[in-house]
């Protein structure tokens, strides 16, 4: 059920609120009783009567919900349009959910950006809705100065909102001087106050996944030879073996920390980033060793077996399949992007420089020795590798999962991400409509408070 916000005038009680009758018989209340309202973390106890409207409403007093006086807060609550649900003498009135973000990320963006659809998201499944950071949290008075976004005037306000029944943390790519105020921030919301996340983890590394799902005999089928790196021998032993290998950071991401090589015979192919995605052949051991000495400099690297991929129109592609948990909790797919390489380049990953289409889009164009698994193909294999890194990492909300495909017809996994890229695809996707990538969130969301139940 959903009811509009409003405000009761003329100084009645602070413990008195007003629901529409219909409101009032489904909940099914009582006169002359106390109900604990709530609107996400702020709580008071409250009786409620009955008034004769069409609308599907309920009056509160500014005192009741307002434990930090902020008339911007009244102002963007008035006739915000939320759900309504009850559990024995509780009211809820939401959900609130807050979205986590780094502080450099906490301003008004464009309307084409994943912020902008996740608050449009929010208002068209009935949320009150923000986004949040390090700073201006009210511990005491469980409030938080949140940027949301205010449809009626089309513009984004900061306000004092109570704390979230739920936090979507997108958080990620903090300072040194940052990560100890998020880690005992995520505790204190967590242990303190129980309040449930989407998303557990801000990176799963590349070897943790492997181990996780080489442990799993379901889910070993989908890995490619992975070694953590020790030396140069860690490199040279897995191109004897398979010709084609990449190195890859343990948490590198949009695929900047990634370089392919491949054994030529006569030399050594190598592709990687380096402020744009090179290419370079070099001829003798001595000078790959350099290469790849310089990029083991970077930190903690896996040597990975390089998968012969399936070629769309003689481009190499990949997968970026898209996971978000429904209104039961459960695993379902969202959307299953294609990556397409660069004419000649090993690397697919969109930012680079690759193109992006949808796998069902360029499937009847695809050819292989086996038999192409479709798309339902593709999301089993997904759903069973979420399954199982969710039970092993998580809990997590979604997942975004780098599939491959190789010329025989197999699939493969590559990574996963807990905090995946959602940016629209501009000239693919419908930038007016709000994705389902953005809706489903809200779908869990309202799963991990109850709001169906």
């Amino acid at each position: 059920m959903k009811v509009r916000l409003g405000w009761l005038k003329g100084g009645s009680s602070g413990e008195l609120c007003l629901v529409s009758g219909r409101i009032y018989d489904a909940l099914n209340l009582f006169p002359q009783t106390t109900y604990c309202l709530h609107l996400g973390q702020w709580k008071k106890d409250v009786t409620i009567g009955r008034v004769a409207v069409d609308e599907d409403c309920i009056y509160l007093n500014e005192a009741l919900v307002m434990p930090v006086g902020d008339g911007k807060a009244v102002d963007l609550l008035t006739n915000l349009k939320v759900n309504i649900w009850a559990k024995g003498r509780d009211i809820y009135l939401g959900p609130v959910l807050g979205i986590f973000l780094n502080p450099k990320r906490l301003v008004p963006p464009d309307k084409i950006d994943p912020r902008h659809k996740h608050m449009e998201a929010g208002y068209a499944r009935n949320f009150l809705c923000y986004f949040f950071s390090l700073h201006d949290i009210d511990w005491e008075r469980k409030s938080i100065k949140g940027l949301t976004w205010v449809p009626q005037q089309d513009q984004w306000t900061s306000a004092w909102l109570p704390m979230p029944n739920v936090i979507y943390d997108r958080g990620a790519r903090f300072t040194k001087g940052q990560k100890d105020t998020v880690k005992e921030l995520r505790a204190r919301f967590r242990h303190a106050l129980r309040i449930p996340f989407i998303n557990s983890l801000d990176y799963i590394g590349k070897w943790k996944s492997y181990q996780v799902l080489a442990n799993n005999k379901g889910t070993a089928r989908y890995l490619p030879c992975t070694v953590p790196y020790e030396d140069f021998s860690t490199v040279a032993k897995m191109l004897a073996q398979y010709g084609l290998v990449f190195l890859k950071t343990y948490y590198g991401s949009g695929g900047r920390e990634v370089m392919s090589i491949e054994d030529m015979g006569e030399g050594y192919r190598l592709v990687y980033y380096a402020g744009k995605l090179q290419e370079r052949c070099v001829q003798s051991r001595d000078e790959l060793k350099g290469h790849v000495d310089t990029f083991a400099a970077r930190g903690k690297i896996i040597v990975q077996q390089g998968i012969r991929l399936l070629k769309y129109k003689g481009r190499l592609f990949d997968m970026r399949v898209l996971l978000i948990k429904d209104n039961k909790g459960a695993w379902q797919v969202i959307s299953n992007y294609a990556r397409i390489a660069r004419v000649g380049f090993t690397i697919t990953n969109y930012s680079t420089g690759g193109e992006c289409n949808y796998y069902t889009n360029i499937y009847p164009d695809l050819r292989c020795k086996g038999s192409v698994p479709g798309y339902a193909d593709v999301a089993r294999a997904a759903l069973e590798i979420a399954s199982v890194l969710d039970d092993e990492l998580g809990p997590f909300g979604e997942l975004g999962l780098d599939l491959a495909i190789d010329e025989e017809g197999e699939i493969w996994f590559i990574e996963a991400n807990t905090k995946p890229d959602k940016e629209l695809v501009v000239g693919l996707d419908n930038l007016e409509e709000i994705h389902s990538q953005y809706l489903a969130i809200f779908a869990y969301a309202g799963y991990l408070c109850d709001l169906e139940g």
